[in-house]
C-alpha cells in the first residue's frame, strides 16, 4: 500500500504541472479533488469488499470447528 502512495506522489506533482500548462491553476486543482474522491471511493470500495471475505472466513472457520 505505502508503494501505491509513493507511487501518488510521485505522478501528482508532475501531472498537475501538465495540467496546469495545458488549462490553469483553478483546473488543476479540480482534477486533483477528482482524483482524490476516486481514489477515496475505490478505497472505500475495498474496505467493504474485505469486510465481505473476512465475514465468510469466519463463518466457514466456525462451521468446521462446530463440525469436529
Amino acid at each position: 500500500m505505502l508503494g501505491y502512495v509513493g507511487l501518488a506522489y510521485a505522478i501528482g506533482a508532475p501531472l498537475f504541472g501538465i495540467i496546469k500548462g495545458a488549462a490553469s491553476f483553478t483546473v488543476a486543482w479540480y482534477f486533483m479533488i477528482a482524483f482524490v474522491a476516486i481514489g477515496f471511493i475505490i478505497l472505500v470500495f475495498v474496505v467493504i469488499q474485505i469486510k465481505r471475505y473476512q465475514k465468510k472466513y469466519i463463518a466457514e472457520q466456525a462451521a468446521k470447528t462446530t463440525a469436529k
